[in-house]
């Protein structure tokens, strides 16, 4: 009978080896120069950022797109510091706009924002995102080519040189992996608003489906939303020009919080492919402290269920990760293998601990 709970690890490990598939055919995209860039409006929700703010305009006023052919909108959503005094002080952009939000919480405020926004093409990231100068001429030129409806952008994670920090390498890897191949596949299930471009019609057409009763996932809900139109284009763009790098969380307390936010908003997904993604998942994992806990009582024997599907799921998750490193030309921890070996055998305890601090997490930014 236990021999049964090890057919979700090969489901699990059917789907990482389909998706890796559409990994290897990534090939890095090189925007051209051209004449007829289209104009870019740049819209950042923030709220309290006084300490990221500076720094933000300062990467974005350094861009080598024409400076006429771009705006920033910043929008102010309720902040109690020096925050939009210190975008509105800002001198080094020549079109910046600073406003407040009309409402409360950052789906409000990206509204807000677009709504406001004086260009068709759309860019979005966050206050403690950093970019290079050829971002917005990455994004503009991939664009120009090829016109989709939502351009999804690689999304870097500066983490620190310690245990924490290499997990969220390995943790982020994967992520990014899920976010390009399913994204190549032609069946996206996550994005990032910290690199994420669309029409500004797009938005407004899909704007009344981002659950506003949660707190988080203005991006996937959009995401999930123009999908099910099955009509404008959703694209991955595979070029680090593109990427902006987010810091990672400063702690393991802020990890799990951070982690629970994203889990909370699950419960308003829609989409079949992500639903059954995020199942199998979940059931995988768990499956393994389950297979563990019945065989202890046995004998050795017991415990060659739980061996076959911690080999094939550690097996899956080994080539799916060095083909998201490799693909995405993400920068692999130092001793990668002994901590991947490692974080498989805590990762279902770790699933377990975001899962119950998501609980009543929904209304919170």
């Amino acid at each position: 009978m236990l021999w049964l709970f090890t057919i979700p690890a090969v489901f699990y490990a059917s789907i990482l080896l389909y998706i890796s598939g559409y990994l290897k055919k990534i090939a890095p995209f090189t925007a051209a120069g051209a004449s007829d860039l289209p104009s870019v409006s740049v819209v950042i929700a923030c709220r309290n950022e006084e300490k990221n703010i500076p720094g933000l305009l300062n990467a974005l006023a350094a861009q080598n797109y024409p400076r006429h052919l771009f705006e920033v909108i910043i929008v102010d959503d309720n902040s109690s510091d020096a925050t939009p005094v210190l975008a509105g002080e800002f001198k080094g952009i020549l079109n910046l706009k600073v406003i407040r939000n009309s409402g409360r919480g950052k789906k409000a405020a990206l509204s807000c924002g677009v709504g406001s926004a004086s260009f068709p093409l759309v860019v979005t990231t966050d206050a403690d995102c950093r970019m290079s100068p050829a971002w917005l001429s990455a994004i503009a030129g991939f664009f120009r080519v090829e016109k989709p409806e939502m351009i999804i952008c690689p999304v870097n994670l500066a983490a620190p040189p310690r245990l924490t920090g290499a997990f969220q390498q390995i943790e982020w890897a994967a992520l990014q992996g899920i976010t390009a191949g399913t994204a190549v596949a032609g069946n996206p299930v996550m994005c990032n608003g910290a690199g994420l471009a669309f029409t500004r019609d797009a938005y407004m057409r899909h704007s009344g489906n981002m659950q506003s009763h949660l707190a988080s996932g203005d991006d996937v809900f959009f995401l999930h939303s123009l999908k099910r139109e099955n009509k404008g284009k959703i694209l991955w763009l595979p070029s680090q020009e593109a990427a902006v790098t987010t810091p990672a969380a400063s702690s393991l307390r802020s990890l799990v919080g951070q982690r629970a936010r994203w889990v909370s908003k699950s419960g308003g997904y829609r989409d079949p492919f992500t639903i059954m993604l995020a199942i199998v998942t979940f059931v995988t994992n768990m499956s393994l402290p389950f297979l563990f806990a019945a065989a202890v009582p046995g004998n050795a024997f017991s415990f060659l269920p739980l061996a076959a599907a911690f080999a094939v799921k550690t097996s899956a998750d080994f080539y799916f990760l060095k083909q998201s490193f490799s693909s995405l030309r993400l920068p692999e921890p130092v001793n990668f293998a002994g901590l991947f070996f490692l974080s498989e055998i805590l990762y279902p305890i770790y699933i377990i601990i975001v899962l119950l601090k998501s609980i009543g997490r929904s209304g919170r930014w």
